[in-house]
């Protein structure tokens, strides 16, 4: 849950912790039951197997190797062959000019020379975030801080990108299908800052990438504290027109008005027919200034 968590995170990269957090997530399983193999095993195959066949990519080893806090931790480090050949799939396909150069750099920083050697750059690379920590302190392997900076400042999934058209979609239904573009336009607009406020007040819940610690730490029962409930769309309905005010019509032949799949007439919320298209029947939408948080 908290990987997951960490990799649905649209704030911070989190790309260089899925190959550790995956690899915490099946020590973490292994702990709950005692490292009984027989009790485990079930489990562990299923995330392997996922992985293996859906989710492993040569970026997410290429982002474990360069990744500070990972590289120098001497003692957990996985040296396996096909981490170091995800670094090498990265550079043959992200690296247009001076391959061979970028990977005689990844020895200065495999083995702390030049800038990397600096105490400043080992103390801080649990506390920086990777790509950051690249900016500061790659200089001395331009070629290959060029390649870190690219690949560590990614996020590991593009939800964030989807949940403005997941709005869209949840306001302009079927039963919908009939908003003028304007105030389908308005319901967007405010349910999405709305969306934007509860995340400003909810940001001590965020999961920093940088604590991937406590990954392996597993709960049987995943308690979260209750979210502040989102206005739906009759309650924002109503925020944004007033009783008795009349939706703007749209102009004649606009494809903003829509049948049904039936061939009926589908019912407009909040429409006076006897009144319907006389001018100054709009109430602006008293949401109209809502600043963006």
């Amino acid at each position: 849950m908290r990987l997951l968590r960490i990799v649905d995170c649209d704030e911070r990269p989190s790309m260089g912790y899925v190959y550790e957090g995956m690899y915490r997530v099946r020590l973490g399983i292994k702990k709950l039951f005692n490292y009984n193999k027989r009790l485990y095993k079930p489990y562990t195959e299923i995330i392997k197997q996922r992985w293996d066949q859906q989710l492993k990519k040569s970026i997410h080893s290429a982002t474990y190797w360069l990744n500070p806090c990972f590289q120098y931790d001497e003692e957990n480090f996985c040296n396996k062959p096909n981490v170091i050949g995800g670094v090498m799939d990265v550079i043959d396909q992200k690296v247009l000019k001076g391959k061979l150069e970028t990977m005689n750099e990844m020895k200065l920083f495999r083995d702390r020379l030049g800038s990397f050697g600096r105490e400043l750059a080992y103390s801080s690379r649990e506390v920086l975030q990777p790509d950051e920590w690249w900016r500061l302190h790659g200089y001395s392997a331009p070629h290959l801080q060029k390649l870190a900076i690219l690949i560590l400042s990614q996020t590991a999934s593009s939800s964030g990108c989807e949940r403005n058209w997941s709005v869209f979609e949840r306001i302009h239904t079927k039963r919908r299908n009939r908003l003028e573009h304007q105030r389908l336009n308005d319901l967007v607009y405010v349910h999405y800052n709305l969306r934007l406020k509860n995340r400003f007040y909810n940001k001590k819940r965020i999961y920093d990438p940088i604590d991937y610690a406590c990954i392996d730490e597993t709960d049987f029962w995943v308690v979260d504290d209750d979210q502040p409930a989102e206005l739906d769309v009759e309650e924002l309905e109503n925020l944004l027109y007033e009783e008795g005010s009349i939706p703007i019509n749209e102009m004649e032949g606009s494809s903003s008005h829509i049948d049904d799949e039936d061939g009926g007439d589908v019912a407009i919320e909040g429409l006076d027919v006897e009144n319907f298209g006389f001018p100054n029947a709009h109430v602006q939408s008293p949401y109209s200034n809502f600043q963006n948080e």
